[in-house]
């Protein structure tokens, strides 16, 4: 979901501001990382080489490729990963425009050999720059970041924040990466080397001399088990398999995110609520109401604005003010809404909508009263083609309807030309267009001095 305008905004400052302090470093020679001296940087561009043969820019060829790490969505996420699997957490800072950057987005995690050094680790993306319009398509599916792959650009933005206030030590530098233990102690930062070399030997050396990790995807478990998993690889399987599903495994996925509670599966019960099956939406909205963790309250926010029981309704709102006590912005929802169910001393909103609804009766009344009288005159003159009095009259009631006010405007020349057509009929079937005569003559003559 992209944000308001004052996020955007402080985005946009981050941006600028990590790329003035990248570019400003790299043009001053600034000095490698204490552990990107650690892993064999030069203390600056090796003779002969420059920033256009150590980082080639990736060709149009190589955005093409699809990425081959997969980074968790989320913080939460990778620490739920790393503890089921024992790997340490690597954070991984990129931006646009910065060369190294670009290197390593558009050519090094798209190659099998720089993801075969990363399966050791739980990888997480942070990045301030939007290259989506939008996370979610209109059936709640998500729009993956076409520059980092398998998470949504609201991922690896909202991350960056997180990460700074963190692990970055006052710093916004990019690329990056910075090796995190369970216990949250940093193994290495990284950053500044003045070679690619480095950074993969950093990638290698955290990886020594740990115990095997275990299996982060548990393809042995039956699908509705993984709903239990805050893996990105599983969270991917269950919200293909349910997009593929039949109904009855679609509703058996739902119903296991209210039987496993370890992990809120959010972008899924989001395939429900956006998709056709009223069923399932409801399952959804009930499981949504269990969910414990932040990105519910974008969820129930969204929720809120489509049509539902009231009693579905207020157990979201009830789901919402237990989340306010854990994220504030849930509790501005709750108020929102609790207000505008409250009757207002300035607006009659009951009797605004009466006079409205009347409005519409009354507007549809006067449509439907010429409509009738017309399709009946046209019947008589269609069963009677060699009446010239039928024939009149047909143009009578048409000429009427086109000079209505209140009739649409885009179908009056429509009209004319039908009424037109119908007094010239009862002309050739004898009948006296008289421009100073009354009825049906006189309004065939004013038909055709209009014609």
């Amino acid at each position: 979901m992209i944000r308001n305008h004052g996020y955007a905004g402080r985005l946009a400052l981050r941006s600028l501001t990590l790329l003035a302090c990248t570019a400003l470093a790299r043009g001053q020679g600034a000095d490698p990382s204490k552990d990107a001296m650690k892993y064999g940087s030069p203390p600056s561009l090796p003779a002969g080489a420059s920033t256009e043969t150590m980082w080639p820019a990736p060709t149009a060829e190589d955005w093409q490729r699809p990425v081959l790490v997969h980074w968790q969505r989320t913080f939460d996420d990778a620490l739920e990963v790393a503890k089921a699997t024992g790997k340490p957490i690597l954070v991984c800072v990129n931006m646009e425009g910065e060369p190294a950057s670009e290197h390593f987005a558009g050519v090094r995690y798209r190659q099998e050999a720089t993801a075969k050094l990363l399966e050791p680790y739980v990888l997480v993306m942070a990045s301030v720059y939007r290259h989506t319009t939008r996370d979610y398509d209109e059936q709640g599916r998500r729009v993956l970041c076409p520059r980092f792959g398998s998470v949504t650009c609201g991922e690896h933005i909202e991350l960056e924040p997180l990460l700074y206030e963190n692990y970055f030590d006052g710093k916004r530098i990019a690329p990056r990466h910075i090796l995190l233990e369970l216990s949250g102690a940093m193994t290495y930062d990284v950053y500044y080397s003045w070679d690619t070399a480095t950074v993969f030997t950093a990638y290698k050396e955290g990886a020594k001399d740990r115990p095997p990790p275990r299996p982060e995807v548990q393809n042995d478990l039956p699908l509705v088990e993984r709903t239990a998993s805050a893996s990105v690889l599983d969270r991917t399987a269950l919200e293909t398999a349910y997009q593929k599903g039949s109904r009855e495994a679609r509703r058996e996925l739902i119903a296991a995110t209210i039987t496993h509670r370890d992990v809120d599966q959010i972008d899924l019960l989001r395939l429900a609520l956006f998709g056709l099956d009223l069923e399932l939406a409801r399952l959804a909205r009930h499981a949504l109401a269990q969910a414990d963790c932040e990105s519910a309250v974008d969820l129930i926010a969204e929720a809120l604005k489509l049509p539902m029981d009231t009693a579905e309704r207020e157990e979201l709102m009830s789901a919402a003010a237990r989340l306010s006590e854990k994220y504030p912005r849930a509790g501005t929802l709750v108020a929102v809404h609790r207000g505008l169910a409250e009757p207002s001393k300035w607006i009659d909103l009951a009797g605004w909508s009466q006079d409205l609804a009347a409005q519409y009766d009354a507007s549809a009344a006067r449509t439907k009263e010429p409509a009738v009288r017309i399709e009946s005159v046209a019947a008589a003159a269609e069963a009677r083609p060699a009446d010239a009095k039928a024939q009149l009259d047909l143009a009578e009631s048409l000429l009427a309807r086109a000079q209505d006010p209140d009739a649409e405007r885009r179908f009056t020349s429509l009209w004319w030309a039908d009424a037109q057509v119908a007094a010239h009929a009862a002309e050739k079937l004898g009948a006296k267009l008289d421009p100073e005569g009354s009825g049906a003559a006189k309004t065939g003559a004013v038909i055709k001095e209009a014609s």
